[in-house]
């Protein structure tokens, strides 16, 4: 079974070298802690996305009171849940 794999790479150098290639030019994302609510002060909280793919403004979701946050943001008066369609 390992010969098979040095043997593809031996076939293919210019695609093992494009792959490799690839892997290199991703980023390095940081690891994302478990924080608490600025809120409700809850650790039941999720990493969502980046805002703006900003990697210095990561969005999070607390569970307990359902309202989006970004780390080191301003908290605004919204209503919990963001309001719910009834539709």
């Amino acid at each position: 079974m390992q010969e098979d794999m040095t043997s593809a790479a031996a076939y293919y150098p210019h695609q093992s070298m494009i792959m490799t290639a690839k892997q290199q030019q991703q980023p390095e994302l940081p690891e994302q802690e478990q924080l608490n609510c600025p809120r409700c002060a809850s650790p039941n909280t999720k990493f969502c996305y980046y805002n703006n793919y900003n990697l210095s403004q990561p969005r999070h979701f607390c569970k307990n009171c359902r309202r989006y946050w970004t780390k080191g943001g301003s908290l605004r008066n919204i209503p919990v849940g963001g309001g719910t369609r009834k539709n």
